[in-house]
């Protein structure tokens, strides 16, 4: 899937592990690291973006069903260390690609009713992502939001100037 970034998915129980594994993880187990750099290397062709081996894309986001009430529960891989979030666009396209018939993530996902935000989960929490698919021949994501909160990043005391 790329709906804003080279996507690969995958069922976590494909690679006998469970999704639910802390960061440090699956990235210490070298049979792994081996397994996911061969699928990386295998779909940057199918994807058409060649030899991927000095790039950090495709993605590959291991699935494996919601802990938290949300939509599905990944660990996304870059390119073999395990990330303790998501990535933006990553979540655009695990959204987006759960949402396309057929897709690898069906039988684990729970995917909310149409027009409702998918909330990706992560090791470390949730993003939420508003996305639309066209599941026609060839499917196509026509919208994606992703919704933040905002967070104050700065505090200080404003000095106007007499009226």
């Amino acid at each position: 899937m790329d709906n804003g970034m080279p996507t690969v998915l995958i069922a976590a129980s494909a690679l006998n592990v469970t999704g639910y594994e802390d960061p440090g993880e699956p990235e210490a187990d070298t049979v792994l690291g081996a397994r996911l750099q061969e699928i990386r290397l295998a779909a940057g062709r199918l994807m058409g973006l060649g030899d991927v081996r000095a790039t950090t894309v495709p993605k590959l986001s291991l699935l494996a069903p919601p802990a938290h009430g949300g939509t599905v529960m990944t660990r996304t891989f870059l390119p073999v260390r395990c990330h303790t979030a998501i990535g933006v666009l990553g979540a655009a396209s695990v959204a987006a690609g759960l949402c396309v018939e057929g897709n690898v993530g069906e039988d684990m996902a729970r995917l909310p009713a149409t027009g409702e935000r998918l909330r990706i989960e992560h090791p470390t929490g949730f993003l939420d992502i508003d996305t639309a698919v066209d599941n026609g021949a060839s499917p196509v994501a026509r919208g994606t939001a992703v919704v933040r909160t905002a967070r104050k990043i700065f505090d200080g005391t404003v000095f106007p100037r007499p009226a």
